[in-house]
């Protein structure tokens, strides 16, 4: 594999890396619905003296002191099984809503903690703090698993996924804009760094032989590739139009160097290349050889 196919390649993992999966990673977590499963206020059983009863739409279990311990009920939308504590608040909750079914797991202070759903599309744990915020969110989907840490606002701060192309962990910033990501894809490991605006700037990946790192300007344009094999390595300096401009290869052949015009033709060489001249010959010159070329790539001068 060339070098200029090895960066090819490491572009395209970036391209997948970024937009392909982790998108929908973060898309997926951020978007659970709050199900109304565990809402304190509609499990909370009514306290004080009660008869042991049933009834067609409430079955209630009282202690000694007529608090409510648990109560099973039915709602517009489903049926609930409740427990509560020793002050009668509720403290866990087992339920069906609609097509989902759930257990919630609530604080003292009626705040939900811990959120299990599982429906159709999948099974969903949220984790939640004092103040109600989910702070850990872990999704089961057809594509794959994900895992998701977030802030005291919600915002996701890291992401771990995984489906049939591998896994991916994605760091992001303060605006949930992935910042960093780690991927293990089956055909290599990788790491990519994004600025605040989305904008590619570096990626390190691997190929069959080897690996390549990527260093890109801040809008998204390849700036510098370098790719190392056991066959060879190099090094290439693109401009801000995407053309490249310099080019350095190291191989058992030979080593050399190239400098390029804007329309992507080779104007100088240092070093071992095959080369056309003017009149048409295929020519090989060693590593201590100097080449100038005109537009068209025909040798114009060359040393010694």
């Amino acid at each position: 594999m060339e070098i200029e196919q090895r960066l090819e390649r490491l572009e395209r993992q970036n391209r997948l890396m970024k937009l392909g999966l982790i998108g929908v990673s973060l898309a997926a977590i951020a978007s659970w619905p709050l199900s109304g499963l565990f809402s304190p206020r509609e499990a909370v059983a009514q306290g004080g003296a009660a008869p042991r009863l049933v009834e067609a739409q409430e079955f209630r279990l009282v202690d000694g002191s007529g608090r409510s311990r648990a109560m099973l009920d039915v709602t517009t939308s489903g049926a609930r099984l409740v427990f509560c504590d020793n002050t009668g608040k509720a403290r866990a909750i087992l339920g069906m809503d609609q097509d989902l079914g759930g257990l919630g797991i609530l604080d003292e202070n009626g705040k939900l903690r811990i959120e299990l759903v599982a429906g159709k599309e999948g099974a969903k744990v949220r984790l939640y703090d004092g103040s109600g915020s989910a702070r850990v969110g872990l999704l089961t989907t057809e594509p794959g698993p994900q895992m998701g840490l977030y802030d005291e606002k919600g915002k996701a701060q890291a992401v771990l996924s995984m489906d049939a192309n591998g896994a991916r962990l994605a760091l992001t910033d303060n605006k949930a804009q992935p910042r960093v990501v780690l991927y293990g894809a089956k055909d290599g490991p990788g790491l990519g760094l994004w600025d605040e605006k989305g904008a590619a700037l570096a990626t390190l990946g691997t190929t069959e032989d080897g690996a390549g790192l990527l260093l890109c300007d801040g809008s998204g344009h390849n700036r510098i590739g370098l790719a190392a094999s056991t066959q060879e390595a190099g090094l290439e300096v693109w401009d801000d139009a995407g053309k490249a401009r310099a080019k350095l290869k190291v191989a058992r052949a030979g080593t050399g160097f190239g400098l390029f015009d804007k329309n992507g033709n080779c104007r100088l060489r240092l070093g071992a290349v095959w080369t056309t001249t003017l009149y048409g010959k295929q020519t090989k010159y060693p590593e201590s050889s100097i080449v100038l070329f005109n537009a068209d790539e025909m040798v114009l001068w060359e040393a010694p």
